[in-house]
């Protein structure tokens, strides 16, 4: 990032710029041909300066869309059957409703699995340290010192009554500074945001009466 803002200021460096005026400076440059910076390190930088202005709601994988389990829930075949279909390597474990989060299930403990483990509760493997809590309007550059800080990758939105809003991972922070979606081969939905959006315009109006 300092090579590409070195390129595209030159002697102008030590000048006090505003964030929008050096994206138009290193786009004004990445046009010409002469200026010795592509497309790549332009999208990158750019994300870079830009990702801080964003909250983690406006990336995160909504409520309606994360696939979650009860932490009372038997470890059974079916269940494993299920989550390798889902595709998900860390899922949130809830007790009683949605706003009560309590850990984390990892995928990967499941794979060592003995026959003895089937027939446990999700509660007796999720993972309680480190479980992170935070408010659905933190923003990503605040929400990235958090991950580094306890050292997850997962983090739980909720608002200001308690209430769960969604999920956001240390991935999707990453895609706002890269400015590209990383689609694993296992993703079937690209955009889960917008596929939230449909299954909530789907669904019915309850109106109660008075």
């Amino acid at each position: 990032m300092a090579w590409v803002l070195d390129k595209a200021l030159g002697d102008e460096l030590n000048t006090i710029w505003s964030k929008r005026e050096i994206r138009e400076i290193i786009k004004e440059h990445q046009d010409s041909p002469d200026s010795g910076i592509d497309s790549d390190e332009e999208r990158i930088t750019i994300g870079a300066l830009t990702f801080s202005d964003k909250k983690a709601s406006a990336v995160m994988t909504p409520r309606s869309v994360v696939y979650s389990i009860d932490n009372d829930q038997k470890i059974t075949t079916e269940l494993l059957q299920t989550i390798k279909e889902q595709g998900c390597s860390r899922i949130p474990v809830f007790k009683e409703n949605t706003d009560q989060a309590i850990g984390i299930l990892y995928a990967k403990d499941l794979i060592s699995l003995d026959d003895h483990d089937y027939g446990k509760s999700v509660d007796a493997l999720c993972v309680r340290e480190g479980l992170i809590k935070v408010d659905h309007q933190i923003r990503l550059d605040d929400l990235m010192n958090v991950f580094l800080e306890k050292k997850n990758h997962i983090a739980l939105l909720y608002d200001e009554y308690g209430s769960f809003h969604g999920i956001v991972t240390l991935e999707d922070i990453i895609e706002e500074v890269l400015r590209i979606e990383i689609v694993d081969e296992k993703d079937k939905i690209e955009n889960l945001q917008e596929y939230a959006k449909k299954i909530y315009s789907l669904k019915p109006v309850v109106v109660k009466q008075t």
